[in-house]
């Protein structure tokens, strides 16, 4: 503040003249202006530097504004939106626009009219501009005439129009808001997809009232809505008075990629996969792909290829995108793929089946860039051209872009077979694109040159199923994805790398053998299921690679041929055996044995129904082979299984019977099945039953101090919210969406504790559902649910006079730095708002509240060291603000990240708090400020913190009775009971509401730290410098403390003794007179 500046204080005591004054605080103002905007400028650079698609470098930053007559912006904030809006019955017949206008006019009267009495309507008055319509908002008391809207939908202008308010949630504070600015596109208002039950709406939003929305959901997640096509996606699902409208979903940015590898490997030689899997074979038999309809979805075909002799049958192209009005390829994927699937069999690039009926799509442009709207036009034309087979390049992490799923799902339920690429996430585990990890879709991986794994194809399990207990299996099988030559663009062949070109291998291999089933019979015969367990039976097993890295196996074609030829429709599983004793290829559930007591082992069986279109779950059993069965089988699966295929989750777990067991076990897991007569006239239903083989090893119950717990419940990731990356330094990668599961990106340290003879279970229940008797020690890593009180007090429980022991791995979270992080995304034209940091401290800190353990909002970043080999990395991790006495300390000097994201300069620290260890009653604790160094996406071994933590784990769970020696030498000793705190890093404070969106525990039960109090921080500090004080004083002057009054008295005694013995001795002498003569 200016006032406290020293000469202004000073002022006001002398005789200064008010002039001066004033030129100082007008100083004073300029200088806080200045470093106002030095900050806002600061800002933009951190917030540029954690998010790269924020740079001005960034084409897709750059939007095309409309302008008005005058060749000006009409707003610079503008953004084009479109919604999809999904209706519940459709008539061919009817005019999707005015279904949609009719729906629109009964949710407004209905559901709004009641919040605008008070305040008035609210209307938009429009003006023509070129070929847009700006709405400008005002209110009035009165309702204004209103004409014909179907208008819109053609070149006709309109005048005014009767728009519900932006909210109709909280009518009264929005009109105090400034009000959004749309503009409709006159020319394209509507987008009818034909045949469909979709219409897409399209208009330009104003940016400062782009909805806060999380990305790729069926309805808007956040409580605020803010255009009118929010209200209605909030009304519409939620009133009984709709009666056509299903949802409504922002039309997005398709979140898929062009899945070819980056990067050529030239050392290896090229694969030519037509001559390595002998399609040569099937050739000489007159079967060459011949009246198979394929449909390639990509980036077009290149005009050079199309015009020359490369393709024998290209039946059409289409476009479906905006700019780019002409099938041409300027990126070459889409010509490459088509290559491999049909590509001329007397070309030096051959594809599959050279006789096959091309129908290629152009859904990308050469920028990669494609929208859902796009995928539904797509599909929808694919679905009435015949399409038998589709191939999808492309995938990407969200599984929850509810159009475009659905949109798949309904194409496989009319028989077409889907087949696209798993992704090139590899090696990492947890990181399957979709649409390949949808059940229906044939989900391909790469293999290299030497017939291996490929490191770049990425590994299951489905994440998208972890919070059901597990993952399904994934990919369903493997193919080469290494150096595989194709048509290039401009003429000649190229070699490509990537599960893109694994992914047309399959396809040209499905459009083979269909060639091979007459016409006639051919579809449905062959159908999504069929297919797939044809493919299946016909792989072969890679070794030394597990399930969830090859599926089934490598394609063989001729096997593939063989087991067509003798195929019979039926219902079968993958895995079709669950022997849980072989291994490598059931990792990671032979990896641990079972035992009495354990959490159960949960599988993701796929169910594949090569029968029907549908079928009915009735019933499964378990039947031992053994008299009396040791094992508690339970079953989860859909009653109905569509299209042609399902899942079935079982969990095992060993009962008293096996206590004392110690061997392998089996039995068979039964299901039956019933499916609709699959014959036109037919009346009866079938029923299949299904057998499922299991086989496990069972063990006596390990010790208790050897068994460690790792909560999974508390475990959230992308989708479906914005949860962003642990790490910041890695700025390519901003979302957490591998699942954080021990099997997935915490595989590392799953290997590293099995090794080191720990036993880890999962939890996939909440804190409450276990018996803390049975283990060690419980890790909590990288939470980001919330925390219950109940929870809380349970766990302070089992701790205290359970012995428990807890460990837990916290990771940054800051305010400030999460408001840096909020951007507008092109992709998905809304903001992006984390739900919370790398893990949501507030709640942690509440959970850890009875031990007297906090964690601060600072983010630190650097390596640690406590021993020679208990080191590792300390990336975006936490400092620890709050710490009981009694306890040990680790400290290590870092750099200040927060301070470096924020104000883009950087800071160093010394004496960093980050590890702590303390005992609790019965129990102990240990706290870390960062779990990266366990997790293996972007890590390398030299960074990874695995002795570190095993070495802690031993005093945790009581396998020694003290930390080890060299880890506290290298901590310090908090003698004193009052702990340590901190005032420098304040606790973290919730952000937003919207982990209420995602989070299964409700905000009455949640739990919260109370906020660090700086005078009780004060008086503690004050209190435990007093007891130092005084400590060192005894310690230095004891022994004089006591003798100084000793002398002291002894001297006082003395010195009375003297001056009562001097006077006594005067009144004793003579007197003598002297007298004069």
């Amino acid at each position: 503040s200016p006032l406290h500046h020293p000469l202004i204080c000073s002022s006001l005591y002398s005789p200064i003249s008010k002039a001066t004054l004033f030129v100082i605080l007008y100083i004073h103002i300029i200088y806080a202006a200045l470093q106002v905007a030095s900050l806002h400028h600061i800002g933009d650079s951190a917030a540029a530097a954690i998010h790269p698609q924020l740079s001005d470098a960034n084409p897709l930053r750059h939007h095309t504004t409309p302008l008005n007559k005058d060749s000006t912006p009409l707003s610079r904030h503008l953004q084009p939106v479109q919604y999809i809006i999904q209706f519940n019955h459709y008539n061919s017949q009817e005019n999707l626009f005015d279904l949609f206008w009719r729906e629109y006019k009964r949710i407004q009267h209905r559901q709004c009219h009641h919040l605008m009495q008070e305040r008035g309507r609210t209307f938009f008055a429009a003006e023509e501009s070129r070929n847009h319509l700006r709405i400008d908002h005002h209110i009035t008391s009165h309702p204004k005439s209103q004409r014909d809207t179907r208008r819109m939908h053609s070149n006709v202008p309109f005048s005014q129009k009767t728009i519900p308010s932006a909210n109709c949630k909280n009518l009264h504070k929005q009109l105090e808001l400034e009000a959004p600015q749309l503009v409709f596109r006159n020319t394209s208002f509507i987008q009818k997809h034909p045949s469909t039950d979709f219409i897409t709406v399209q208009f330009l939003e104003s940016n400062s009232s782009v909805s806060t929305e999380q990305p790729h959901t069926d309805t808007p997640r956040h409580p605020q809505f803010r255009t009118f096509f929010h209200c209605i996606a909030q009304q519409a699902p939620n009133t009984h008075t709709h009666h056509h409208i299903k949802r409504i979903f922002r039309n997005q940015q398709i979140k898929q990629s062009l899945l070819h590898s980056p990067f050529k490997t030239r050392s290896m030689g090229a694969t030519d996969p037509v001559t390595a899997l002998n399609a040569e074979e099937l050739w000489k038999k007159g079967f060459q792909g011949q009246d198979v309809h394929v449909g390639i979805f990509d980036t077009g075909i290149s005009r050079l290829v199309e015009d020359s002799d490369h393709f024998e049958h290209i039946v059409e192209t289409s476009v479906y995108t905006d700019k780019e009005k002409t099938a041409h390829d300027d990126l070459g994927h889409g010509t490459f793929v088509s290559s491999v699937i049909a590509g001329k069999s007397d070309q030096k690039c051959r594809g599959f089946a050279p006789k096959a009926q091309l129908h290629i799509f152009k859904v990308f442009t050469k920028y990669q860039v494609s929208y859902t709207s796009w995928f539904l036009d797509a599909f929808n034309y694919a679905l009435h051209s015949g399409i038998n087979i589709l191939n999808l390049s492309i995938g990407g992490p969200d599984y929850m872009d509810q159009p475009f799923v659905d949109k798949v799902l309904e194409l496989t339920a009319h028989g077409i077979i889907f087949i696209s690429a798993i992704g090139n996430d590899g090696p990492l585990y947890g990181t399957l694109n979709n649409p390949a990890d949808m059940p229906s879709v044939i989900g391909v991986g790469g293999l290299d040159a030497r017939g291996k794994i490929a490191s770049f194809s990425s590994r299951g399990v489905t994440t998208s199923d972890l919070r059901r207990g597990y993952g399904r299996v994934k990919p369903d099988l493997v193919t080469y994805g290494q150096n595989v030559p194709g048509f290039h663009s401009r003429g000649g062949c190229q070699k490509l790398s990537g599960t893109s070109v694994s992914s047309p291998i399959i396809a040209g291999v499905v459009t083979l053998l269909s060639s091979v089933v007459p016409s006639n019979i051919r579809f449905p015969f062959l159908n999504p299921g069929s297919v797939k367990q044809i493919l299946q039976a016909g792989s072969i097993r890679i070794p030394e690679a597990n399930i969830y890295e090859q599926g089934a196996g490598q394609l063989d074609l001729i096997q593939s041929y063989n087991a067509l030829l003798k195929y019979t429709p039926k219902i079968s599983f993958f895995p079709d055996t669950l022997d849980l004793t072989d291994c490598p290829y059931m990792w990671p559930h032979c990896a641990q044995p079972l035992y009495y007591t354990g959490m159960p082992m949960i599988l993701n069986v796929t169910i594949l129904n090569g029968v029907s279109l549908t079928a009915k779950m009735r019933e499964c059993t378990f039947i031992s082979n053994s008299r009396s069965s040791m094992l508690d089988v339970d079953f989860t699966f859909d009653r109905v299984l569509w299209p042609y295929s399902g899942w079935l989750g079982v969990k095992i777990s060993v009962n008293t019977m096996g206590r004392t067991f110690e061997g392998d076990t089996s039995g068979v897991i039964r299901c039956k099945i019933k499916t609709p007569p699959t014959k036109i006239g037919e009346n009866t239903a079938g029923l299949f039953v299904v057998d499922l083989p299991l086989k496990v090893h069972v063990i006596h119950t390990p010790p208790r101090e050897k068994r460690i717990l790792w909560d999974q419940y508390h475990s959230l990731q992308y989708p479906p919210g914005y949860i962003p990356r642990d790490d910041l330094n890695i700025r390519d990668d901003i979302l957490d969406w591998n699942g954080d599961h021990l099997h997935t990106n915490f595989r590392d340290f799953f290997i590293f504790l099995r090794k080191n003879e720990y036993f880890l279970e999962i939890l996939n229940g909440d804190l409450i559902s276990f018996n803390p008797a049975h283990y060690g020690c419980l890790l909590i890593v990288d939470p980001e649910e919330e925390f219950s009180v109940q929870e809380r007090n349970t766990l302070e429980e089992a701790v205290k006079y359970g012995g428990l022991g807890l460990f837990v791995f916290a990771d940054w979270y800051n305010r400030d730095v999460l408001e840096k992080i909020v951007f507008f995304d092109d992709n998905t034209r809304s903001k992006w708002i984390p739900i919370t940091g790398g893990s949501n401290l507030p709640a942690l800190n509440g959970l850890l509240e009875p031990f007297g353990i906090a964690f601060g909002n600072k983010i630190y970043d650097g390596n640690f060291k406590f021993g020679s080999d208990l080191n590792g990395r300390f990336s975006s991790g936490s400092s620890i603000a709050k710490f009981p006495g009694k306890s040990l300390m680790g400290y290590a000097s870092l750099r200040d990240q927060t301070h470096s994201l924020i104000f883009n300069r950087h800071r160093s620290e010394y004496e960093v708090p980050i590890f702590g260890l303390t005992t609790f009653g019965e129990g102990r604790v240990g706290v870390f400020g960062d779990s990266n160094c366990l997790d293996s996406s972007h890590r390398t071994s030299a960074e990874q913190c695995f002795n570190f933590a095993e070495t802690a784990l031993k005093f945790l769970s009581k396998l020694s009775r003290t930390p080890d020696s060299e880890l506290r030498r290298n901590m310090k000793y908090i003698d004193h009971d009052l702990g340590f705190m901190t005032l420098d890093t304040p606790l973290p404070e919730s952000t937003s509401d919207l982990i209420d969106l995602y989070s299964s525990v409700p905000r009455e039960d949640r739990v919260r730290a109370a906020p660090l109090n700086s005078t009780e921080v004060w008086r503690q500090l004050s209190a435990i410098r007093q007891r130092e004080e005084k400590s060192l004083q005894n310690h230095i002057e004891g022994p004089a403390v006591v003798l100084i009054p000793l002398f002291a008295a002894i001297f006082i005694v003395i010195s009375m003794v003297y001056i009562v013995f001097s006077r006594s001795k005067f009144h004793l002498q003579p007197h003598h007179l002297h007298m004069t003569p």
